[in-house]
């Protein structure tokens, strides 16, 4: 498995903020998949690599998606269904796995992955980049760039927004305000005091979308788009063993 590369999103905000300028190959493979594809692309990077489990793939090509939007349009079908899980983890609980993990648990669409590899070879053949031998070394991977940018500022303005909102609201027996990748969940008491916090639940979102936005440099956050998750202590405990590992994965 390939993970994305801390380095490749500093370079991205550099891109987004005009500090940096993507070369003339890079612009040229971003119209493409634009044009061919209609997903926006931000960045790319390139590395030699050893795997394997794909010995003939040499070149792993990184393609930074500008939103989740562009991302969904590279992935391929798959049911649900093929998926097995322990039979003791609640469905709402397998559910958001699924949800959560589309990127990895549904792959991604290989004919858009061997056409990009192909425009790549001819486009570094073009501008004598390496020495690749055919479009068969390189191996096309993606990063959803908005949700990797919103978890980076949920985590940064996380604790500070937590309190707050524990702070405020306590008059409604908050038990608990965890994090999650980008968002939180506020867990009441009971179920009657997550019932009675209906009056309230938009304030609580407001009061921690403020936080968020004092980070969001590139608007990746959108208020209309924005939710808390919102449950009971009670729950937790009655359905999943009050066990937060099965909770939020």
């Amino acid at each position: 498995m390939f993970f994305f590369q801390r380095d490749v999103y500093h370079q991205t905000i550099d891109v987004l903020r005009g500090r940096k300028e993507l070369s003339p190959l890079f612009m040229e493979l971003k119209e493409f998949i634009q044009s061919k594809y209609g997903a926006a692309t931000y960045n790319f990077s390139f590395r030699k690599v050893s795997n394997r489990n794909l010995p003939q793939k040499r070149i792993l090509l990184e393609v930074v998606l500008a939103a989740t939007d562009d991302f969904n349009k590279i992935l391929s079908a798959c049911n649900d269904n093929e998926y097995i899980f322990d039979e003791n983890i609640p469905k709402e609980a397998t559910n958001r796995i699924i949800t959560a993990n589309k990127y990895i648990m549904y792959g991604f669409d290989k004919n858009i992955q061997e056409e990009i590899a192909k425009i790549f070879f001819e486009l570094a053949k073009k501008y004598n980049l390496g020495k690749m031998k055919s479009s068969e070394e390189v191996w096309v991977t993606y990063m959803d760039f908005s949700w990797r940018m919103k978890s980076d500022i949920n985590r940064k303005v996380a604790r500070a927004a937590l309190k707050s909102i524990s702070k405020k609201y306590a008059a409604y027996h908050i038990w608990e305000v965890f994090e999650s990748p980008s968002s939180a969940v506020v867990f009441f008491l009971s179920e009657e005091d997550l019932i009675n916090s209906a009056d309230v639940r938009t304030e609580m979102e407001d009061c921690y979308f403020s936080f968020l936005k004092q980070r969001d440099e590139f608007n990746v956050f959108d208020r209309a788009d924005f939710r808390l998750g919102f449950d009971s202590k009670q729950n937790l405990d009655e359905n999943y063993d009050g066990n937060l590992y099965y909770y939020f994965k």
